[in-house]
C-alpha cells in the first residue's frame, strides 16, 4: 500500500515548502533508525530575518570572485576569510537566498554536537534537489546520514548523475564554530571532491582544518579586510541608502544634520565593519538617539556596546544588578542557545518567566538568535558581543569608567562559567564524592545532554583546572562521555582543553 502525503521541495529562498499536490510513494523499511527529509533539513529563514537581506547593498565585487573561481574549475573550496562583523554571513545568506545554493549555517548548531545534524540537512537537500531516487521517493535518511562518510557518498551520486556543464554549490557559513571528528576536517568535508562539486565557505582568521587534495580538489582563499577600497565604497553605498529610511530621514531633517554628513561619521566610526553599521543605522530608524548628535555617537563596535550597556545600568542601576547583568553575562557564558528556564535558573536573574521572554524577544532581539521550537532558547549571536563581555578588548584605548565596566562584565561572565559548572557537578552528586548521581541525574535531559558537550569549556572559562583534572580521569565521566558520544570527539576536546586552556 502507498501512503497519501504532500510533496516537499527546496524553493529558491532555500526553504522546505510543499507544493499543494499529493504524491503516492511506498513505505520500504530499515534496519535502525530513519529520518524525514524535512525533519532533517534547517530552515535558514532565521538567519536572513537576522542579517537583513531586504536592506543588501554592494559585493559585487566579491560575487565577482566567487563566480570567477566556479567559472575557471571544474571542483574545488572557494574560503571567504575575514574578521568578526565584516559581513560574512550577510554575503553567504544573500548568496543562498537568491542562487537557491544548498546551505549550512554553522550558527544554528555549532560545535561537536551540530556535526551529524548538519550533514543530515546538508544530505537531505543534496536528495531532494539533485533527485537521488533511492531516498526522495521514501521521504526518509537512514541513521547513517549523520556520517561523514555517508555524505561523501551522496556527493559522488550526485555528481555522477548531474547534467553536462550542471554545478552543485553547497555555501557553508562559519566554519570556525562548526566541530571538527578526529583526524578528519572540519564539519568531516571531503579532502577531494567529486567533478562538479564546489562549496563556498566562510570563516574567521583562526586556525581551522580544511585540508584538501591539491591534486584534484583547487582551493582559494580569498581575506576580506575592513579597509579594502571595495569595502569602503559598498559601505558608503548602504549607507547612502540608509538614509533613505523613514525614520533615518525624518530624524535627519528634525536634526538639521545633512544626509552626507552622517555618511561621513558613521563610515569613519565604523572602521569598515558591516556588524557596526547594522546596529547603529537601526537604533537610528527606530529613534533610539534623541536628539541626534553625531558628536557622541560610538566608535567602534567597543564603543557602541559600552555606551548601549551603559544606558541600561544608569537607567536602573538596581534592576540592573538584580537581574540585567547576571542574564547577560549568563548569555554570554552560555555554550549554545538555551531555554529563558535554564537561563533563569542558571544566572539568578529577578525576572519572571513572562518579564524575560518579553526582554530577550523586544528589546535584546538585535543581540540575540532565537530557534524556535517545543522549547525556544536564546543566546547572543555575535563573537563580539561574547567577545565584549568576556573583557577581550583593547583596554588602552578605554576610559578608567569603560575600563570598570568591561572589568565588571568579564567578571560576571566567569562567575556564570562557575555558576554552571558547579551546578552541574553538584547535580552529579559532586566530584570528592566521585559523581554518584552521573549516570541518573535529577536534572531535565536537555540540560543533562548540554552539560556533557558543554561542562569543560565551563570548568575552562571558570580556571577550573583542579576540577577539570579530577573529572578527566574520572572513569564514570568517561563511559558517559563515550555513551553520549560513541566517536569520543567530545572526549578528544576535554582532554586538548585540559593541555591548552588558553
Amino acid at each position: 500500500m502507498g501512503e497519501q502525503v504532500p510533496y516537499i521541495y527546496i524553493n529558491g529562498d532555500g526553504n522546505v515548502i510543499g507544493d499543494g499536490n499529493v504524491v503516492t510513494i511506498t513505505k520500504q523499511y530499515f534496519t535502525g533508525e530513519y529520518e524525514r527529509l524535512r525533519d532533517a533539513y534547517i530552515d535558514p529563514s532565521p538567519v536572513f530575518e537576522r542579517v537583513d537581506l531586504d536592506h543588501f547593498v554592494g559585493r559585487e565585487w566579491l560575487l565577482a570572485e566567487v563566480d570567477a573561481f566556479l567559472r575557471d574549475h571544474d571542483r574545488g573550496y572557494f574560503i571567504l576569510e575575514a574578521e568578526a562583523g565584516l559581513g560574512k554571513t550577510t554575503f553567504m545568506a544573500w548568496l543562498v537566498k537568491t542562487r537557491g545554493y544548498l546551505q549550512h549555517f554553522c550558527e544554528r548548531v555549532p560545535g561537536l554536537e551540530g556535526i551529524g545534524i548538519g550533514l543530515k540537512s546538508l544530505a537531505a537537500q543534496l536528495v531532494l534537489t539533485c533527485h537521488l531516487s533511492a531516498w526522495e521517493a521514501d521521504g526518509v535518511l537512514p541513521g547513517a546520514a549523520n556520517r561523514p562518510d555517508y555524505f561523501h557518498s551522496l556527493l559522488r551520486r550526485a555528481a555522477d548523475q548531474r547534467k553536462p556543464g550542471e554545478k552543485i554549490v553547497l555555501v557553508i557559513d562559519a566554519l570556525d564554530e562548526a566541530g571538527t571528528p578526529p583526524t578528519q576536517n572540519v564539519l568531516g568535508l571531503p579532502d577531494a571532491l567529486p567533478m562538479g562539486v564546489f562549496f563556498i565557505a566562510s570563516q574567521r582568521p583562526v586556525p581551522v582544518p580544511l585540508r584538501g587534495d591539491a591534486a584534484t580538489t583547487p582551493r582559494c582563499v580569498f581575506h576580506l579586510n575592513a579597509t579594502d577600497d571595495k569595502n569602503q565604497t559598498d559601505v558608503q553605498r548602504f549607507l547612502e541608502n540608509a538614509t533613505g529610511w523613514p525614520g533615518v530621514a525624518r530624524l535627519l531633517q528634525e536634526s538639521a544634520i545633512p544626509a552626507e554628513r552622517l555618511i561621513a561619521t558613521l563610515q569613519e566610526k565604523s572602521h569598515g565593519l558591516w556588524m557596526y553599521l547594522h546596529y547603529i543605522t537601526h537604533a537610528i530608524d527606530r529613534r533610539e538617539w534623541l536628539p541626534l548628535d553625531l558628536a557622541i555617537l560610538p566608535d567602534g563596535m567597543t564603543q557602541y556596546y559600552i555606551q548601549y550597556w551603559r544606558r541600561w545600568r544608569d537607567s536602573d542601576e538596581a534592576q540592573w544588578y538584580k537581574s540585567y547583568l547576571p542574564l547577560l553575562t549568563t548569555l554570554a557564558a552560555a555554550g549554545e542557545p538555551i531555554s529563558v528556564e535554564q537561563l533563569l535558573r542558571w544566572s539568578g536573574a529577578a525576572l519572571s518567566g513572562q518579564q524575560a521572554h518579553r526582554l530577550l524577544n523586544e528589546q535584546w532581539r538585535p543581540f540575540l538568535t532565537a530557534v524556535r521550537g517545543d522549547a525556544s532558547t536564546f543566546g547572543l549571536y555575535h563573537l563580539t558581543l561574547k567577545e565584549f563581555c568576556s573583557g577581550q578588548v583593547d583596554h588602552h584605548a578605554l576610559t578608567v569608567a569603560e575600563v570598570a565596566l568591561v572589568d565588571e562584565l568579564a567578571a560576571r561572565t566567569v562567575q556564570a562559567h562557575r555558576r554552571f559548572a558547579d551546578g552541574f557537578l553538584n547535580d552529579c552528586g559532586g566530584l570528592k564524592a566521585g559523581l554518584p548521581r552521573l549516570a541518573k541525574p535529577s536534572m531535565h535531559e536537555r540540560e543533562y545532554s548540554y552539560g556533557l558537550r558543554h561542562l569543560v569549556y565551563h570548568l575552562t572559562r571558570a580556571r577550573m583546572f583542579s576540577e577539570l583534572r579530577a573529572l578527566i580521569v574520572h572513569p564514570d565521566w568517561y563511559r558517559a562521555q563515550r555513551a553520549y558520544d560513541p566517536s569520543g570527539n567530545t572526549y578528544l576536546v576535554s582532554m586538548y582543553l585540559l593541555n591548552n586552556p588558553g
